[in-house]
């Protein structure tokens, strides 16, 4: 029985390849624009993707020439922040004392002894029409941190 089927198939096999295929009905993307078609979209992609690399490196800017550029503005900053503390510096060091504010430390001592110390020292004349005093008392660890800002 199998080798009855068998010899059937082959037997059919050997007729059908004789047979020549008709063709039926054409495909449905044959009828689409050749826009719409993928393949043809791909590569429209590709292409516009590689011109526009070409035109990259036909345009006038170079990476070299913009790292370029940026060291000559980072220069140009630096040159522009030492120039300002040079000018700082040069205040400090080139500037008149100024009469305009006085600074004494006294002390340590009792109230008495304070008030003396006061008293001693140069009173505002009358090119000081208006002036005002400040006192600060502590012990000298707490007002270092003055004595030093003020240059005592």
């Amino acid at each position: 029985m199998r080798a009855e089927r068998r010899a059937e198939h082959l037997a059919k096999l050997e007729v059908e390849k004789w047979i020549m295929p008709i063709a039926g009905q054409m495909p449905l993307w044959s009828q689409l624009s050749l826009q719409r078609c993928p393949i043809t979209k791909l590569a429209s992609q590709s292409m516009a993707g590689q011109l526009a690399v070409l035109e990259g490196y036909a345009a006038d800017s170079s990476p070299m020439a913009d790292l370029a550029d940026l060291q000559a503005r980072k220069k140009a900053q630096v040159q522009e922040r030492e120039q300002q503390l040079a000018d700082l510096k040069a205040q400090f060091t080139n500037s008149a004392d100024d009469v305009s504010i006085q600074s004494r430390m006294l002390g340590p001592g009792d109230l008495g002894q304070l008030r003396r110390e006061l008293l001693e020292g140069e009173a505002p004349g009358h090119e000081w029409p208006l002036c005002a005093g400040a006192l600060l008392a502590g012990s000298a660890e707490s007002l270092s941190f003055v004595q030093e800002l003020v240059g005592l």
